[in-house]
């Protein structure tokens, strides 16, 4: 899923970290990297996690359009797959872990927006309040 900010003058920077900040408190193992006009965040689950896939969020544009895309699931949609095909053979368990790891995504994934949408507001008051 991607969303579009415009008008909202934050510095992008900020917003990674604080993307990256989000994942590591939920457990994941993080990487941040800047690209070209902005910064992909990688959050890999660990044991602790029903998600099997790792989860890529990309904050791109400039500071007043901007956009986030949130990127997972490749992983758990071909578990569910497969899972369907071999149910036959036992694969039933493969369809159990995939089903549960998109349940865990789209939890997460709506608190994930949630999360971006409280810290652009924040970002927003903490400029506003520079000038």
């Amino acid at each position: 899923m991607k969303t579009k900010y415009i008008d909202r003058n934050i510095e992008l920077h900020m917003l990674g970290a604080g993307i990256e900040g989000f994942f590591k408190k939920g457990g994941f193992r993080t990487f941040i990297e800047e690209i070209g006009d902005g910064y992909r965040v990688r959050a890999l689950p660990t044991h602790i996690h029903d998600i099997v896939g790792k989860i890529t969020v990309q904050v791109s544009g400039t500071p007043m359009d901007f956009e986030v895309k949130f990127f997972s699931g490749a992983r758990s949609d071909a578990l569910t797959k497969f899972g369907r095909l071999t149910s036959l053979f036992g694969g039933g368990i493969i369809l159990l872990r995939g089903v549960k790891s998109q349940e865990a995504e789209e939890k997460l994934e709506r608190k994930f927006w949630i999360f971006v949408e409280e810290n652009i507001n924040l970002l927003q008051k903490k400029r506003a309040r520079r000038r």
